[in-house]
Formats: structure tokens, sequence, C-alpha cells
């Protein structure tokens, strides 16, 4: 079980750009800091939204869907793999 530490859920509240990761989540940031690093990316500037979406998928992929993850995040998850033609968590 997932225990939410100081920085709150590491899901947004739903935004209206769409955003499912709360990127000032330790965590999270931590993630986004790696990504930008492997992708050459300065973190400094925000992402793009197609670099947005990926580093969402790539993290959800990585750490997993489950029962946790909210409905919405879970179906924009899939619809946006489906859509990639990524493979799913």
């Amino acid at each position: 079980m997932r225990v939410e530490p100081p920085g709150g859920s590491i899901y947004a509240e739903r935004t209206r750009y769409g955003y499912w990761l709360n990127i000032n989540h330790p965590e999270v940031a931590a993630a986004l800091a790696r990504y930008c690093q492997r992708r050459g990316l300065n973190a400094r500037y925000p992402l793009s939204d197609a670099e947005r979406a990926g580093f969402e998928v790539e993290y959800l992929t990585d750490h997993g869907i489950d029962h946790q993850t909210p409905e919405w995040v879970r179906f924009r998850y899939y619809e946006v793999c489906d859509s990639m033609g990524r493979a799913r968590a």
C-alpha cells in the first residue's frame, strides 16, 4: 500500500490542461528530472504537451496502474497508449 508523503498525491487534480501527475510531488519531480536528463531537455523550462504526455505515460508504465490510480487517469492512460501504439502497464 502506498502511503502519501507530505507532498500529497502523485496524481494531479483534474486540470484544464489534462495533466495526470502532480510534478510538485517529490517522487514525480525526481522522475521528471531523470526523464529530462535522459532526453537532453532543460528541466528549467516547461515540457511541450507531447513531452509531458510521454513522461506521464513512461512514469505510469514504469510504476504500474492499480486500484489506487484514479479512474480518469487510467482511462486517459489507456487511450494515449493505444494512440501511440505503446504497450500498456
